[in-house]
């Protein structure tokens, strides 16, 4: 049986209740960033706390809430309870990287269902895949025995990492359009023709318009995600690697307190890639996945705002 938001009200407490943690923990997250130190030039020592406030780092504050609040809490928990490091050795980190891909496929055929059931078993299917991500992480963190979040742009694994990612947003695109191809939008209606010819017309523009939805939806994550990772680079190289001068060290913690850059992370996180994936993933859930893809430009404006306030800010601290 399908679960429905808008008849449960337990599935809206459990909305409420979500959408309430992220804003309080936004608000924690705010003061900590206001409580760091003036960095004494050595760097800082990994935690081994599963708090997301353990050690803010950029990659950490660009991050969507799913993953900063939850997915990444729950790997590093998940590890230290089952010792899953140590214990499962040969198990590396490229490894969990390649079955998230697994689940990702696996995820998208229950999505090509009929049943609104099935396809949100395929929703939370994706959901592990989420989790698997976050996982391969912490798991290469935990091997190399730190436990900061650090870019890693160019690393062999980070690169792998954005393969499987790439494959898993691609499982997750191939189940949308199904799920609109075997959907029709609202307010669809075939008119009768001999033939049945206006039906099969009605049909095609149906699914022209569902390939147009997703490839514009997939070619604005696609920019996200390269905008992204060189905003993480730029803001990476600017603020986190410690000036060789106290005075220098002292405008960089002042620039990461600042509200220009909380309002720049904001943005990102609500249209980073995996941000657009939950958006996704929750519209399939509620069955609105039609409503969601018709109103991606509204998020483009977003995204464009995000993409484009680092650029002149970065000018301007150069």
């Amino acid at each position: 049986m399908a679960l429905n938001l808008w008849e449960s009200k337990v599935l809206q407490l459990i909305a409420a209740g979500l959408l309430l943690f992220y804003v309080w923990m936004d608000v924690a997250l705010y003061y900590q960033v206001q409580a760091m130190p003036v960095s004494n030039g050595k760097g800082s020592a990994a935690s081994s706390s599963s708090s997301p406030f353990a050690h803010v780092t950029m990659k950490a504050l660009l991050l969507d809430h799913t993953t900063h609040y939850v997915h990444n809490p729950l790997a590093v928990w998940f590890n230290e309870a089952t010792n899953f490091a140590e214990v499962f050795t040969w198990i590396t980190a490229n490894m969990v990287s390649f079955s998230h891909v697994v689940v990702a496929v696996v995820g998208m055929k229950l999505l090509w269902s009929d049943s609104l059931s099935t396809r949100q078993l395929g929703v939370l299917l994706f959901e592990v895949r989420s989790f698997l991500d976050a996982f391969d992480g912490t798991l290469a963190r935990a091997r190399a025995h730190s436990s900061l979040e650090e870019p890693g742009i160019g690393s062999s694994g980070h690169l792998i990492d954005g393969a499987c990612d790439a494959l898993g947003c691609t499982a997750m695109f191939f189940g949308c359009l199904g799920i609109l191809r075997r959907k029709p939008p609202p307010h669809y209606s075939a008119l009768p023709g001999p033939g049945g010819k206006e039906a099969r017309e009605t049909l095609a523009q149906s699914n022209r318009r569902a390939l147009t939805l997703v490839g514009c939806a997939a070619l604005q994550m696609t920019l996200s995600s390269l905008f992204w990772n060189r905003t993480l680079s730029e803001y990476h190289d600017l603020l986190e690697i410690p000036g060789s001068t106290y005075s220098t060290r002292v405008i960089q913690n002042t620039v990461f307190k600042s509200s220009a850059l909380w309002i720049t992370v904001w943005f990102w996180r609500l249209t980073n890639p995996h941000a657009m994936m939950e958006m996704i993933l929750i519209s399939i859930f509620l069955d609105k996945l039609w409503v969601c893809l018709q109103r991606q430009f509204d998020s483009y404006l977003l995204t464009r705002t995000a993409l484009s306030t680092p650029v002149s800010f970065l000018v301007k601290l150069r």
